[in-house]
């Protein structure tokens, strides 16, 4: 892939006048939007991201028990023989998840590229994440002193890539379609 084709991902199709910098101010007052109402909700009702950190627990322990681990889950907490960990909304994918849809919602695309985009992406993400947290129990279990580096580093740094990626495979048929 040449530089000039992946330069021309970044700007709005040909029949936009629109400037770029106007979408990256939609992208993060969409962002801000998101992450206001998430926190928002979290604040008034603590419990609302149970559910999600339930399922990101149940589901990582389902995929290590694939791979014979022997993982238990309890409610939010993942279990392996010489690892525990707790499962927090921030490890559900909820923020890389409002990321992506700001990124979406922000270029200008078709509703029905954008709803494409939204329906293939977000469980992408989640999927992503949850095969994120199972590795994560792995490491712990595994190498238990490689774990602070690896979820708060690597990890990191990982899901931020693959965010961009799935945004950009998804901006070059948002561009097609112009």
């Amino acid at each position: 892939m040449n530089p000039a084709a992946v330069a021309g991902w970044l700007v709005p199709p040909s029949t936009s006048k629109e400037p770029a910098w106007r979408f990256v101010v939609r992208v993060f007052t969409y962002i801000a939007l998101f992450f206001l109402a998430f926190l928002s909700l979290i604040h008034a009702v603590p419990e609302a991201a149970g559910p999600a950190a339930t399922g990101t627990a149940w589901l990582s322990t389902q995929l290590l028990r694939l791979f014979g681990t022997g993982a238990t889950c309890d409610g939010i907490t993942i279990e392996l023989e010489h690892f525990q960990f707790t499962i927090i909304y921030e490890c559900t994918g909820i923020y890389s998840s409002l990321i992506f849809l700001s990124c979406v919602l922000a270029y200008p695309a078709t509703l029905r590229r954008k709803a494409i985009g939204i329906a293939w992406g977000i469980p992408a993400i989640v999927g992503i994440n949850i095969a994120r947290v199972a590795v994560l129990a792995a490491v712990g279990n595994r190498f238990p002193d490689q774990f602070d580096f690896i979820h708060g580093y690597l990890w990191q740094v990982t899901i931020i890539l693959i965010v961009g990626i799935l945004w950009l495979v998804w901006l070059s048929g948002a561009a097609k379609d112009g």
